[in-house]
């Protein structure tokens, strides 16, 4: 009984202090493919793991217009993610882990809707099965539930452990031959600064590179 009465108040402690909160994913990989979805992520005090399979399912996402993919074709890696796909299988639901601000949840229940978004231009001289990179970036919100039940085969939720807006950006490489698998890996990395933000920083080490000179002047 006491064991359970902590767990419910460090799940609250951190959910309070996770709500509403913005996490930007830094680090890590998000996988499309036809049978395979998967997420390995990470962020500053978060981590975020999932996996779904099933071969009769095509989980990516990425289009081309016109289609088949060609040279001059719009290849679009973007779309909407349903976090609860990561709670896929039967009779058996998957659930994954969840590491945030300390602590760690090894069996969680997602929701949300993370949308991606990114395109180009095919070159003239693409071939089929060519690797293509894509510039992307990642939003939307994202909920985690602990289950009722450890396994779980009615999707209960019990204990909300989050509720924040994840973000993210970073290459994407599509795969995409002419017939069969589609694949696309995203790869988070660190947020690269606007170039309002480095012209802000130009001014103010410009500022500060003066008011040193006028200090040494004076003595």
């Amino acid at each position: 009984m006491l064991r359970a009465l902590l767990c419910v108040v460090v799940c609250l402690f951190v959910f309070s202090s996770a709500k509403a909160d913005t996490v930007t994913l830094t680090g890590g990989t998000f996988i499309t493919s036809n049978g395979i979805l998967g997420i390995n992520a990470f962020g500053e005090n978060f981590l975020i793991q999932g996996a779904a399979g099933n071969t009769s399912v095509n989980y990516t996402f990425a289009t081309c217009v016109p289609s088949p993919c060609g040279p001059g074709s719009l290849l679009n890696v973007g779309g909407i993610l349903p976090a609860s796909l990561f709670n896929s299988g039967f009779p058996q639901i998957t659930t994954g882990t969840l590491a945030v601000n300390g602590m760690t949840f090894p069996d969680v229940f997602y929701d949300g809707l993370l949308t991606f978004t990114g395109f180009v231009i095919l070159p003239p001289d693409f071939v089929n099965g060519q690797d293509v990179f894509v510039p992307f970036t990642m939003q939307g919100p994202l909920m985690a539930f602990i289950p009722c039940e450890i396994p779980s085969t009615t999707g209960e939720r019990c204990q909300q452990v989050l509720d924040i807006t994840l973000t993210g950006s970073g290459i994407a490489r599509a795969t995409l031959p002419q017939f069969g698998t589609q694949a696309v890996l995203y790869t988070f990395s660190e947020p690269v600064p606007e170039p309002a933000t480095l012209g802000l920083l130009g001014v103010g080490l410009l500022a500060a590179a003066k008011a040193v000179r006028r200090r040494a002047r004076r003595n």
